[in-house]
């Protein structure tokens, strides 16, 4: 019978260490891989191998960060089945392993804290400082640790993988748009690295100077022109999706891009003015800015079909429509009690308010998406009605009105350049939770463990006896 016990013991643990589950209880899921990481772990072709050289360090704070790292590897690991496997090289007690794969990889030197990815012939290096962000004091001394991004830096490199062709980004220029490079709250410089963090490459176009768009661009990207586009830049756009390209155009609320018609012809209709909605708006110091939109009524569309439950900020918006179902999907609305503002004058002295002769009740639609083929070349555009949602203003975490919110114009870079199987929604933030004690509940909580706990292994007991008695 011992043999026995101890022969279903082995057995068991035998099953359980191949078959078993885990589950991540935290409330926002703080330990799970992104849906973007886990559909990028399944294009892997080869198996992945992550070698770490890791230095015991001086600082409390990047031994919580190496200790991150490895929790975050071992659940790359595991969710990976058998396709990504983790090297933990010691560099201290091995310098001759280090030496030999430094000479491996064809690298002059291995730096601490170093992680290299090999699949294949591919290999990407990536450094611990990668992973986190310091936090500056204000003079500009460093800090502790404002936050972990190892997640996005692991999938971006791992990303390189996978990828079989560069992504290319042309932004245009000449219009008073927004510079990649600009660091300004109107610049797009903290939008630049979110995309660069995914492995994307931006340069910059101005369409006055150009012939033709460049053949390695995956996308252009029109980013809130302040001047109307020339008739041989439109006709560079429009030659260009018709050979198959791919554009994303944001056109601002009072801004005259000079695109009207030519958006007419793809099944997009932009109108001027400016959408309100005192119910779904973003509050700034305590008050209500209408104009700042805060929406999460999606249409059904890849570029959306991954937000729901998450809310896209458009900074001052005007309205886009679709005016041809079979071409243009819309993407999202302002709620029922919006509309859409055409009395410029009375916006601009803050007395707008609805005029049931001129002004359009909501919901109003504030994007699109739109497929176009001809000739087997399919076309791709995406217009939105706000560029101001991408602006370091808006998304920097530094700034005062930092909201972060790129996922809405991340996802229309990733549809309209064919990587469908990355559009997710980032990974969730870490929140403090607190139990609040109060002196009712402290109290109830002591009697509780001193009374009631007892009280019901004696009322057991008690029912135990009676019925053996009986």
């Amino acid at each position: 019978m011992v043999l026995i016990a101890l022969a279903i013991l082995v057995g068991v643990n035998y099953v359980s260490n191949r078959q078993f589950y885990r589950y991540d209880c935290t409330f926002n899921k703080e330990y799970s891989l992104s849906d973007k990481s886990k559909e990028l772990i399944k294009q892997l072709k080869e198996p992945l191998t992550i070698y770490t050289f890791f230095v015991p360090p001086q600082d409390q704070a990047i031994f919580d960060i190496q200790r991150m790292m490895n929790d975050l590897l071992e659940e790359y690991q595991i969710y990976s089945g058998g396709k990504i496997f983790v090297e933990k090289i010691t560099v201290a007690a091995n310098p001759e392993m280090v030496e030999v794969l430094q000479k491996k990889f064809k690298l002059e030197t291995i730096a601490p804290n170093d992680m290299i990815l090999r699949s294949g012939d591919n290999q990407k290096n990536v450094n611990l400082v990668e992973t986190y962000e310091v936090e500056y004091g204000p003079y500009g001394q460093p800090g502790g640790i404002k936050a972990f991004r190892g997640e996005e830096t692991l999938t971006s490199a791992i990303m390189t993988m996978v990828k079989t062709q560069k992504t290319i980004l042309y932004f245009t220029a000449g219009h008073n748009e927004g510079e990649v490079k600009n660091q300004s709250p109107e610049g797009l410089s903290t939008f630049a690295n979110y995309l660069q963090r995914e492995n994307i490459e931006i340069k910059q176009l101005n369409l006055l100077e150009a012939t033709e768009i460049p053949r390695d661009c995956s996308a252009l990207i029109v980013m809130g022109p302040k001047t109307p586009i020339s008739a041989p830049e439109r006709n560079l756009i429009n030659n260009y999706l018709k050979n198959g390209g791919r554009a994303l155009i944001a056109i601002d609320p009072l801004a005259d891009a000079g695109l009207a018609d030519f958006l007419t012809e793809w099944g997009v209709r932009i109108s001027d003015g400016i959408v309100i909605d005192p119910e779904r708006c973003v509050a700034f110091l305590g008050r209500k800015d209408v104009t700042c939109l805060a929406s999460d009524t999606y249409g059904n569309h890849p570029i959306t079909n991954k937000m729901r439950g998450e809310m896209s900020i458009l900074p001052g918006t005007r309205a886009v429509d679709s005016i041809s179902p079979t071409m243009a999907t819309e993407l999202l609305k302002s709620s029922g009690n919006s509309w859409l503002e055409t009395n410029m004058d009375d916006f601009a002295k803050n007395k707008a308010s609805f005029d049931k002769d001129s002004d359009r009740r909501g919901a109003i639609n504030l994007g699109v998406a739109v497929t176009k083929k001809e000739d087997d070349k399919e076309g791709r555009m995406v217009v939105l009605g706000d560029s101001d949602m991408v602006r370091n203003k808006f998304i920097d975490a530094n700034s005062m009105m930092g909201f972060g919110r790129v996922d809405l114009a991340l996802n229309s870079i990733r549809w309209l350049t064919g990587q469908e199987v990355f559009i997710s929604v980032e990974p969730k933030k870490t929140e403090s939770r607190r139990i609040e004690l109060t002196p009712g509940r402290m109290t109830f909580l002591f009697w509780f463990s001193l009374l009631m706990v007892p009280a019901i292994g004696a009322a057991f007991g008690i029912a135990v006896w009676l019925i053996r008695r009986r």
